[in-house]
């Protein structure tokens, strides 16, 4: 369900673009269920309802995007054990403002203090 592609992590320090810091990122909460539900819709996204394991990118007190993975450990010989996303969609108006950044940054961090990687799904 994940449709942006090939997205990396860019050094912010060496970003043109504007910075980001009145966006807060955070775990989904129940009070957040329908603005995640027409993010989805917005963008053409399939949602199953669930904010389990999804974090919200919030600005001025409003969702402009969200990622989410699989909370299920995965294994590989390459990349050792990892989670994988599910979803990661941002409100078309925030695209080139870093949100993707921000929002893969967020759950890479989280990831990694629990001893684990991410592989994004495309």
């Amino acid at each position: 369900m994940c449709k942006i592609k090939n997205v990396g992590v860019r050094d912010s320090s060496k970003s043109k673009i504007p910075p980001t810091s009145n966006v807060n990122i955070r775990s989904a909460e129940k009070k957040d269920l329908t603005a995640i539900e027409q993010l989805a819709a917005e963008n053409d996204e399939k949602f199953d309802g669930s904010i389990e394991n999804m974090f919200v990118a919030e600005k001025d007190g409003n969702i402009i995007g969200c990622i989410s993975y699989e909370p299920i450990v995965k294994e590989d010989k390459w990349i050792g054990k990892y989670y994988e996303t599910k979803n990661l969609i941002v409100r078309n108006g925030y695209l080139g403002e870093g949100i993707v950044s921000k929002l893969i940054e967020h759950l890479t961090s989280f990831a990694r203090e629990k001893g684990m990687n991410v592989r994004f799904k495309h």
